[in-house]
């Protein structure tokens, strides 16, 4: 009897482990879909984080931006002189609208290097919200279209090579390194300006610097708005790569594109450059396509 019971108790037990057992993944399964659900608003809060910082960054990355380019433009103007500005007409091997131009095909560049050496495809709103912001440039800066072979062969290098450096300041800072933005500087800056001292004594700048200190022309003032060149274009780079590593290499040369839209416009503003109706509506539709551009941006990463 009491082998039995044992038995009969045994079985019980056993009945009331099968009844018992399969219920205990579903329980764990409701845990983790709990779980799950307490992460959705951090991980909101945490978008519109990343988001507010993107802009953030994307802001000062324009203001700064375009403070060089004034800065360059206030320091040429008060320093100018006719040997200079005779030199310059002389070394134009392509015109400036031309120049401009060219370096808003740089988005088609930075596609073609994601698609061909990492197979990143986008979707089909964004290539076509690229092409209003390269047309929109192109008939903003609409002018005198002139240019050398050798001209046309360095803007077009100089364009390649600008897409090629932010994809990979971009790989660096987001890949498998994930360098910041002042380690990326410290390793290129040296570099940088070693290629920058290399040209200047191929091309023959360097000994007309030198000639321009011996005979006394590189006062304190001048010297002075060098290093303010300097002091910004270091600020600058470092904005630069920040937004790069935030908004990504593609975002940041439409950004590049916008940039000379609002330099045309402050220029017609401050300066007093002729704006005919081309250029007005070239304006206008590089800052629509840039919209949309951003409006895709925003919702695919709401998605992801």
């Amino acid at each position: 009897m009491e082998r039995n019971d044992s038995k009969q108790s045994s079985t019980v037990l056993d009945g009331e482990k099968d009844d018992v057992e399969p219920n205990r993944p579903l329980l764990r399964d409701e845990e983790k879909m709990a779980d799950t659900e307490g992460q959705v608003p951090y991980r909101k809060q945490e978008q519109d984080a990343n988001r507010t910082r993107t802009i953030a960054y994307l802001g000062m990355y324009f203001m700064i931006n375009l403070s060089l380019t004034f800065y360059n433009k206030l320091v040429l103007g008060a320093y100018r002189s006719k040997e200079v500005e005779a030199d310059l007409t002389g070394r134009e091997m392509v015109s400036i609208p031309f120049h401009q131009v060219m370096r808003a095909t740089t988005p088609v560049f930075c596609i073609l290097i994601y698609r061909v050496l990492y197979a990143r495809t986008y979707a089909s709103a964004i290539y076509a919200s690229v092409v209003p912001v390269i047309v929109g440039v192109g008939l903003a800066t609409f002018g005198d279209y002139h240019f050398t072979a050798l001209g046309f062969t360095l803007t077009l290098s100089g364009v390649v090579l600008a897409a090629v450096k932010t994809v990979v300041t971009n790989r660096l800072m987001t890949g498998r390194l994930k360098l910041p933005a002042y380690e990326v500087l410290l390793r290129m800056g040296p570099l940088a300006a070693m290629q920058s001292l290399f040209y200047s004594v191929l091309t023959g700048e360097f000994t007309e610097f030198l000639t321009y200190v011996g005979q006394g022309q590189l006062d304190g003032g001048r010297a002075m708005a060098v290093a303010g060149n300097g002091i910004l274009a270091f600020v600058l780079n470092v904005a630069s790569f920040q937004t790069n590593k935030l908004a990504g290499a593609l975002s940041m040369t439409i950004c590049a594109n916008l940039k000379q839209c609002l330099t045309i416009v402050l220029g017609a503003a401050f300066w007093n450059i002729r704006m005919n109706a081309m250029n007005g509506a070239g304006i206008l539709l590089a800052l629509g396509g840039a919209a949309w551009y951003s409006s895709i941006e925003v919702r695919g990463k709401a998605q992801r």
